[in-house]
């Protein structure tokens, strides 16, 4: 514990691990005012600038890693990000925030929120990052609403979340905007929400990328739209205003660096605490379909047809279903998804056990996420699955179908690899179309 003493005016950057108690005198941070007797947490790799607004004592609890550093003239931008932020929080209803990795958008995010909250809105976020995302799980998009300052955003329970599949937007896009809108119409309907504040990734660079955030803007109809720049932005800012918006611009501050493991950690330590403790279910795949492979819906092969493709295609066949003009197969001969022709049937043939591990979303009818799971074994014969959910998930009737994800984790829940063909699976295959929602 340390003991640190500020003159009036004087700003501080604590890096965290640390839990700040202000003894006497007052401070700013995070768009809040904190006065003797309040106490505030800084989680591990962010850094928070702190401001004292009198003659003011605090005791600061430092984690590993942990730092306090003194800001020097000039170099912190606390006060023009507050400017900002009280400024928008006057008139905006949505606001997105931008930027490359590490340049503080979740903590101007914060900041904006309880500016909101402190000028008496219900405020909403949406938490748009999948790989590292604070309010739900990774390969998630998530939103919550407070009434109340926070120091971070994990505090909020969220309200709602949806199921990206993977945690890198190169392949989920599109997808990534409509459920961002998804969840904006959702806290303004249904959760009383005057103020929304889009919290999203770091790729910003890429052509795709910019395609990415000009599309989310399109869709959202955004009244403010915050660039925090760091050196790279000059195309992204371009073409924001091209299309149409007047971004504010804001520098961004010295900030903690996470690591390419920091963030590894971080997405494997999000999969055990939302999945641990686990138990084992066995879920129909008649009732609780695979939205995204059309099992159970076809045609079993008999002994014969397997024998017959099997010869066709140079290769042992174990398992055939057909769905028209497609066909899923299995087959100890193939590593991945391969896709082949026969006569009138396009066929995907998967591996043995290739669903082992794979993450998938349980989903209820408006395709929000009821909870996340890993597949271990699909029972083809009786169109039975068995998967591992969280120990606290007592009751399935809420669950009306099953997505598969692109991310394959081991027993501890660790990341073990990227399972892109199951994009192309889905695009050889097609999703079922007796399920829809919106």
């Amino acid at each position: 514990m340390d003991t640190v003493n500020l003159e009036s005016g004087s700003i501080i950057r604590i890096e965290g691990p640390a839990n700040v108690k202000v003894l006497r005198g007052s401070i700013y941070a995070l768009g809040t005012i904190y006065s003797a007797g309040s106490r505030l947490t800084i989680l591990r790799t962010r850094k928070v600038a702190v401001k004292a607004l009198e003659l003011t004592q605090l005791d600061v609890t430092l984690g590993p890693e942990g730092k306090v550093e003194n800001a020097e003239p000039g170099e912190e931008v606390l006060e023009s990000w507050a400017m900002a932020a009280e400024s928008i929080m006057r008139k905006g209803k949505r606001v997105v925030v931008l930027g490359m990795m590490d340049v503080g958008k979740t903590t101007f995010t914060i900041m904006a929120m309880n500016k909101a909250v402190s000028a008496g809105n219900v405020a909403g976020v949406i938490d748009a990052d999948p790989g590292q995302n604070d309010l739900g799980p990774p390969t998630t998009i998530a939103c919550a609403k407070s009434s109340k300052p926070v120091t971070h955003l994990s505090m909020l329970p969220p309200l709602k979340m949806v199921f990206l599949r993977t945690t890198s937007l190169e392949h989920t896009w599109q997808e990534a905007v409509n459920g961002v809108a998804k969840l904006v119409d959702y806290l303004e309907m249904h959760e009383g929400v005057n103020t929304t504040i889009i919290n999203t990734d770091g790729w910003i660079t890429e052509a795709t990328a910019i395609q990415y955030k000009l599309s989310m803007l399109s869709k959202l109809s955004p009244d403010y739209v915050v660039i925090i720049q760091k050196g790279e932005e000059e195309e992204l800012v371009n073409q924001v205003k091209k299309n149409g918006f007047n971004p504010i611009l804001l520098n961004a501050p010295p900030l903690a660096i996470k690591t390419r493991e920091d963030r590894r950690l971080h997405r494997e330590m999000g999969y055990g605490k939302y999945l641990m403790p686990a138990k084992s279910a066995t879920i129909n795949l008649s009732e609780k379909p695979i939205l995204n492979l059309p099992l159970s819906g076809g045609v079993p092969f008999d002994a014969n047809i397997r024998s017959l493709a099997s010869k066709y295609l140079k290769m042992p066949i174990v398992y055939g279903e057909q769905f028209g003009k497609k066909a899923i197969m299995l087959s100890p001969a193939v590593k991945e998804l391969v896709v082949k022709a026969m006569p009138g049937v396009e066929v995907a043939i998967l591996p043995i056990n290739w669903e082992n591990g794979l993450l998938i979303a349980l989903e209820d009818p408006d395709g929000y996420l009821v909870s996340l799971g890993m597949l271990k074994k699909i029972y083809y014969e009786s169109s039975k699955a068995v998967v591992i959910i969280p120990a606290t998930m007592e009751d399935l009737r809420p669950v009306d179908h099953i997505r598969l994800g692109m991310i394959r984790l081991g027993d501890n829940y660790e990341e073990k690899e990227k399972v892109h063909y199951i994009n192309k699976l889905e695009k050889v295959l097609g999703e079922r179309d007796d399920l829809h929602y919106g």
